[in-house]
């Protein structure tokens, strides 16, 4: 099973809706599949989020298959989701995450310039060259790792955190 990790601020209500990144449609919780929206049935279409304190929430996704997936985050409009619910994330409404399952076992650790784990950060894979691929995406652990399932090849990694500046993309091999 997949773990979806979202840096919302602590204290919220939040839930996940997973789209398929070419045709647009919704994952269906209750059938999982990929369909079109039906508004009325709202909750078929929420992926729950704990509240992991420290403005961290997760919450699981199915096995995902080998196309590019748009995670959106809402924060409940009341008690349950509904149409009304607030899209997270300000001007950047779509975290578009290829959450891909490769061949390889990929562990990307990343440090700061004292060698010091840096936990927290946000880290997303592309192929080389083209930072529009997304192949992976994911949020480093306390040891500053983060997982991934990917193909050989070459590939650029971004990192971002809030008050620290990353040279990015750093280029790996994954072999």
């Amino acid at each position: 099973m997949n773990e979806l990790r979202a840096l919302i601020k602590s204290g919220k209500n939040i839930y996940a809706r997973r789209r398929n990144g070419k045709t647009g449609q919704i994952w269906n919780t209750d059938t999982e599949a990929f369909e079109d929206w039906d508004a009325g049935n709202v909750a078929k279409y929420s992926i729950t989020m704990t509240d992991m304190s420290g403005d961290l929430y997760t919450g699981d996704l199915p096995d995902l298959d080998r196309i590019l997936n748009i995670i959106q985050f809402y924060e409940w409009d009341g008690v349950a989701a509904t149409v009304n619910d607030v899209l997270k994330g300000g001007g950047i409404t779509d975290w578009k995450m290829g959450l891909r399952r490769g061949a390889i076992e990929f562990t990307y650790t990343l440090t700061d310039d004292n060698d010091d784990p840096v936990a927290d950060a946000q880290v997303w894979v592309t192929t080389r060259g083209n930072a529009d691929n997304i192949l992976a995406s994911g949020i480093t652990n306390q040891d500053g790792e983060v997982v991934f399932w990917l193909d050989a090849g070459d590939i650029d990694v971004y990192r971002q955190k809030t008050g620290i500046n990353f040279d990015n993309p750093d280029l790996e091999t994954v072999s």
